[in-house]
């Protein structure tokens, strides 16, 4: 079952899994409440999920899954940057994430192996998660400022990391210009800052760091 907002993206992947005689694809989705209602009704074994689904995101759907459809794997394959992403999806239930930049052939390959109940991620992200297990004393991929953060929290910080004003926000997550100031003065909150330009400051120093 394939879960993405955009109609041609979902078309394109059921052409793409269409070539492939290990899967067939039983039902699309755009939207979250959308989606869930289908998955339970068809019961896949495998979901395509893309974490930006309109106004709803796409990690609560998969924790949705994750609690009422728990034999189903989950594989993101999402515009939003792996190392900033992928281990969130991966605590939210997902068993791989992939780049939309990546080849035909390589999500088929993902999808056949999370089939088989094994992880995907791409080498560099495993080699980040690796690497971060063998030092359990340092900071995750996302360093300690973020680790609380919520997915929202996350997507918001990221976006004033690019450098991105409030409207564009707002506009790119399908908020109000009032919900994004609501979760920049929680980010402000959380990391004991007294304005907003020494919240974005510092934001996109650490995206400069992450990426």
């Amino acid at each position: 079952m394939i879960v993405d907002d955009h109609p041609l993206v979902r078309k394109g992947l059921a052409a793409l899994i269409a070539e492939s005689p290990d899967f067939e694809v039983c039902g699309d989705a755009g939207a979250r409440a959308e989606a869930l209602e289908l998955a339970l009704q068809l019961r896949p074994d495998h979901l395509i999920v893309d974490l930006t689904l309109g106004n709803d995101d796409g990690m609560d759907l998969i924790k949705d899954l994750s609690a009422q459809l728990p034999s189903a794997t989950v594989l993101v394959i999402s515009m939003h940057d792996e190392v900033l992403y992928a281990e969130r999806a991966l605590r939210a239930g997902a068993l791989g994430y992939l780049m939309k930049d990546q080849s035909g052939d390589l999500a088929l390959a993902a999808l056949k192996k999370i089939s088989d109940g094994e992880m995907y991620l791409s080498e560099s992200m495993s080699n980040r998660l690796l690497k971060r297990s063998l030092r359990p004393g340092e900071n995750s991929e996302t360093g300690d400022v973020t680790s609380n953060f919520s997915d929202r929290e996350m997507q918001v910080f990221s976006r004033l990391g690019d450098g991105h004003a409030a409207s564009r926000i707002a506009k790119d997550l399908n908020l109000s210009i009032k919900t994004v100031e609501y979760y920049r003065d929680r980010l402000k909150a959380k990391l004991d800052m007294a304005t907003s330009a020494e919240l974005v400051q510092f934001a996109i120093r650490w995206k400069q760091r992450m990426t």
